[in-house]
């Protein structure tokens, strides 16, 4: 069942265009419905990997970030950050935080897409990058940067019933997806990208 879905995954890539891929998400997006924050005219370009550990139990591999840093200490995420003037796009740049992140290299993560420019409440405009990795591999967190380094496996992270959403009033009404693995709370922007993706899954 869950190489199935890899293979899902992979498929929906492989028969649709980029701007197709984007469209049929965005529908999905607003039938779940995914908060999407109105993106600021001082928004920063960024974009992180969704790395897909193909196995014959596959997992989504998951950072959680060091407690001291000043910006989003602690919190679960994709390995990523903004794109800089060097990168040659958003592929670049999340390969390129990926390795700086977490030491793994290019060469182990097979991009099969993307899923378009994403706008994050915290000000961000996101481009999550699909990339298959095979093992063997090695991590070794930058630890500045990262406490730990897990996978939650697809079971979990595509099972929609996990995820709830969690409204807010302050500073402006505002909601966001969030689960439970394992004692870890993952929320904001990675919950709402995996419920997104668990939401196509689902449909198909």
């Amino acid at each position: 069942m869950n190489d199935a879905k890899i293979d899902k995954i992979i498929n929906f890539f492989s028969v649709n265009s980029p701007e197709e891929s984007y469209q049929k998400l965005k529908k999905i997006a607003g039938e779940l419905p995914l908060y999407l924050a109105s993106p600021s005219p001082h928004a920063i370009s960024a974009a992180v990997l969704i790395p897909i550990i193909y196995t014959h139990e596959p997992s989504i591999l998951l950072t959680q970030r060091a407690s001291h840093l000043r910006h989003h200490a602690g919190q679960i995420s994709f390995p990523g950050g903004r794109i800089d003037q060097y990168d040659k796009d958003a592929t670049a740049c999340a390969l390129r935080e990926t390795e700086e992140e977490i030491g793994l290299t290019p060469e182990k993560i097979n991009i099969i897409g993307n899923l378009g420019i994403w706008p994050s409440y915290s000000g961000y405009l996101i481009t999550p990058v699909v990339g298959i990795i095979r093992p063997p591999f090695k991590v070794l967190p930058y630890e500045q940067e990262v406490e730990e380094v897990f996978e939650i496996p697809f079971s979990e992270a595509f099972e929609l019933s996990n995820y709830q959403i969690i409204n807010k009033s302050i500073p402006i009404p505002h909601h966001y997806y969030e689960m439970t693995y394992q004692n870890k709370r993952i929320w904001g922007f990675t919950a709402g990208i995996l419920a997104l993706l668990a939401a196509y899954l689902n449909a198909v």
